[in-house]
C-alpha cells in the first residue's frame, strides 16, 4: 500500500488494496482548475515546494513538499468534498538538504493542510489534484478501504533558507 507522486512529472501513481493506480495530477500555482476557470501560473516561483501563498499580493502557493505522508479518506469536507487527507509526517515538515547542516523549514503549513482533491475554480495551492476524476473517485474508494496508506512527494524545487534572506539572494543586487 504506497503511493508516489513526482511533482517534477506530475504524476501520482502506486497500489493501494491491489488497486494499481497512474494518472496525472497537478500541485500548485493554481493548476489543475477545471478548464473553464483557464489555467495555472506557469511561474518558477509555483513551481517551488517553499512558496507559500499570499492572497494580498495575488501569489498561489507552489506543490506540497517532498517527503512522507500520511493517507485518510476523508467523506465530506466543507470545501473539497470527498477527498483524502494528507498528513504530514517529520520528513514532509522540513528540507533535507546535502548542503545544509540542519534539516530546513520550509515555511509551508506545518499541520499538513494539504488534501487530493477533485479538480475546481482554483486548482491547487499545494494540494494534489489529478487530472481525471473518474481515477481520483478509484484511488478515494482504495483509501477509504486501506488508512494509513502511504504517500512519497519526490522531485520537488525549492529555495534554500539563504536565498529566501533579503540579502542573501542570488537575484539580489549588493
Amino acid at each position: 500500500m504506497a503511493l508516489t507522486y513526482d511533482i517534477a512529472k506530475e504524476l501520482l501513481h502506486g497500489t493501494v488494496g491491489g488497486h494499481k493506480f497512474y494518472m496525472r495530477a497537478f500541485s500548485g500555482g493554481g493548476r489543475g482548475k477545471k478548464a473553464k476557470y483557464g489555467v495555472g501560473e506557469q511561474t518558477l516561483t509555483s513551481r517551488l515546494s517553499t512558496t507559500v501563498a499570499d492572497e494580498k499580493e495575488g501569489k498561489r502557493g507552489g506543490p506540497l513538499p517532498p517527503g512522507e505522508y500520511i493517507c485518510t479518506y476523508v467523506a465530506h469536507h466543507t470545501t473539497f468534498h470527498e477527498c483524502i487527507h494528507l498528513r504530514t509526517t517529520l520528513s514532509s515538515r522540513y528540507i533535507a538538504s546535502p548542503v545544509a547542516r540542519f534539516p530546513i523549514w520550509h515555511g509551508r503549513p506545518k499541520d499538513g493542510d494539504f488534501y487530493i482533491h477533485g479538480r475546481g475554480k482554483l486548482g491547487s495551492d499545494g494540494c494534489i489534484v489529478p487530472e481525471v476524476d473518474a481515477a481520483r473517485v478509484g484511488l478515494n474508494k482504495a483509501v477509504k478501504k486501506c488508512p494509513g496508506t502511504e504517500l512519497t512527494v519526490i522531485n520537488a524545487s525549492y529555495m534554500l533558507s539563504a536565498e529566501l534572506e533579503p540579502g542573501l539572494g542570488s537575484s539580489e543586487v549588493v
